[in-house]
């Protein structure tokens, strides 16, 4: 519940559609640093959401279709920050157990038509061509 578990999320935050982005350390102690998106989602239409956290150039930023949409760089996550171990990759929603969810965090209803995790922190321009060619393959959803 406290989303020690986890590394990294790309997920809204309350009931705005606001996508945010949050890497977290559990040592020595639970710490996180969060970026948020200065645009909120419509619902009904699809998005290319992408994350991304560079600590040598101590950024995180978040875009929405190929465009920046916010930027901040790390407070929390120091250098000697240790990370959760075998942590799973959650797509969609996040539950407290298997039977309910908690309160102020809202499922998943749509569709992800694709996920990419990489080693590297992808460029802007990279970000952006990325979107353009292939904004069209949701064209008839």
């Amino acid at each position: 519940s406290d989303f020690s578990d986890e590394i990294w999320t790309l997920q809204f935050l309350g009931s705005d559609n606001t996508p945010v982005f949050a890497l977290t350390a559990q040592g020595p102690a639970y710490t996180y640093d969060l970026v948020t998106s200065s645009q909120k989602l419509n619902l009904g239409t699809w998005y290319y959401l992408v994350a991304t956290w560079d600590r040598a150039a101590n950024r995180m930023k978040i875009y929405v279709n190929g465009v920046e949409k916010g930027s901040k760089g790390f407070n929390n996550i120091k250098a000697t920050s240790t990370f959760a171990s075998g942590s799973p990759v959650v797509i969609g929603s996040q539950f407290y157990d298997g039977t309910k969810t908690l309160s102020g965090y809202y499922g998943f209803n749509g569709k992800i038509n694709g996920v990419i995790i990489d080693h590297r922190v992808w460029s802007a321009d990279e970000i952006s061509i990325f979107y353009e060619n292939n904004k069209a393959k949701t064209s008839t959803w």
